[in-house]
């Protein structure tokens, strides 16, 4: 019983975006929020895969959209900064305000907590808000690598944590759109 890794990227044609993996380009795993009032009080916008949808606020509690059916979605303020949304399955998704961020009324998706508390994934930001690790429920460890542009050049399994990646999977652009993987 746990949570599998996935690694699911997304085209965006409806939406103007120059993702991480190209323009229109999301990954599932590229999930943040943002709080649109000052200190921490406003609604909540969360983009995810692909979606785009806000949260209401009230106090530190967020209402969430209309067909929306999570358990609760709360904005804490304590170290560190978070929101964290309950699912009805009882799935836990932490997004944290992240310590060297370029922006300070985001969150970014760090953990998921499987709703037996036992198992979660874990993801690792760098100063530029890009996940580059993510260690899913057996511990086993995922790498991301970027150029300097901020493109995804690859994804690395490390899963059988030997001397080198299991499997890689390489990402080539022109121009910046996504050509393959």
């Amino acid at each position: 019983v746990g949570l599998d890794f996935v690694f699911e990227l997304t085209y965006r044609s409806g939406f103007q975006y120059n993702g991480p993996a190209g323009y229109n380009w999301e990954h599932n795993w590229n999930a943040r929020c943002k709080d649109s009032g000052a200190g921490s009080s406003g609604d909540v916008t969360r983009l995810a895969g692909t979606r785009r949808d806000i949260y209401t606020a009230s106090g530190d509690d967020l209402t969430s959209p209309t067909g929306f059916f999570e358990h609760s979605i709360t904005r804490i303020q304590a170290s560190p900064d978070r929101i964290e949304r309950r699912l009805q399955d009882g799935t836990l998704e932490v997004y944290t305000k992240l310590d060297a961020t370029n922006h300070p009324a985001w969150y970014f998706l760090t953990d998921v907590y499987h709703r037996d508390g036992d198992n979660a994934i874990t993801l690792d930001h760098d100063d530029y808000e890009r996940v580059t690790q993510i260690t899913d429920t057996r511990g086993c460890d995922f790498y991301m690598a970027y150029h300097s542009s901020g493109l995804i050049t690859k994804l690395e399994d490390w899963s059988s944590g030997g001397q080198s990646a299991d499997r890689t999977w390489e990402f080539g652009y022109t121009s910046g759109d996504l050509t393959s993987v």
